[in-house]
């Protein structure tokens, strides 16, 4: 007999589940939450996130005769007609490595906001599985838990707007680094890369600070409105009154 045949099983299972969701989320919010504020804080205030601009700045190894080879390869290209041109632009094969002192924080910060995601996902699917259903009246309780997953959201939305910027920069660095290879006599193309790391460093502290907070308001909120969160309607003789 599969399980589709005995409903009561399903239901039972889906119950053990919600409980599972329940004690999960509960352990997440007391204990997760709050040590999670204490730790971003401790990984901000730690020496890779502290370097100055200038420490940020990396060099980019370039070949010297590389606008003298682009010119030759241009005028053999011109005088060799249906030439062969898979090899265009591999003026140094050497391989560019990122920024160390950026690539060590993204790597941090994206295990953080992964985790930050799973927490926000489990502690909103509790919360919604503890809104009743629809009825006229005493629904204070009903708003606070529609707001409270609100703002989980604000924070999940905010975590992946950090991932979609950590994969801009590194788009946006790797065409600046191309024409610093291509053009490098031209001073302005590798000032722009060292302009574009500071302000990835600085964005990247202020996203960890943003990660914080957003935990210590996650926190804040879900302590503050725990009883309502869990019993957003009563049901007993003294609510009626109200």
């Amino acid at each position: 007999m599969s399980l589709l045949d005995n409903p009561e099983e399903i239901k039972g299972k889906v119950n053990e589940l919600r409980n599972q969701i329940t004690t999960k989320a509960l352990h997440l919010v007391n204990v997760v939450m709050p040590a999670k504020v204490l730790q971003l804080n401790e990984m901000y205030n730690r020496s890779n996130l502290q370097l100055s601009l200038k420490s940020v700045h990396q060099p980019i190894e370039t070949d010297a005769n590389a606008d003298t080879k682009i010119k030759k390869r241009k005028l053999e290209e011109e005088s060799e007609s249906g030439s062969n041109n898979d090899n265009n632009n591999n003026i140094n094969n050497a391989d560019v490595p990122c920024n160390k002192a950026i690539l060590d924080v993204t790597v941090e910060l994206k295990r953080e906001i992964l985790e930050l995601i799973e927490i926000i996902t489990c502690t909103k699917i509790w919360i919604q599985l503890n809104i009743p259903k629809i009825e006229d009246g005493h629904n204070s309780g009903v708003m606070i838990q529609e707001e409270t997953v609100a703002e989980l959201g604000r924070s999940e939305d905010s975590g992946y707007a950090i991932l979609d910027n950590i994969s801009k920069y590194f788009s946006s660095r790797a065409k600046l680094v191309t024409k610093v290879l291509k053009n490098p006599h031209v001073l302005d193309y590798r000032q722009a890369v060292k302009e574009l790391d500071e302000e990835e460093y600085v964005t990247l502290q202020l996203c960890l600070l943003d990660l914080r907070n957003n935990y210590a308001i996650m926190y804040d909120m879900i302590t503050k409105n725990l009883d309502k969160i869990k019993t957003p309607r009563r049901t007993d003789h003294l609510a009626s009154i109200f």
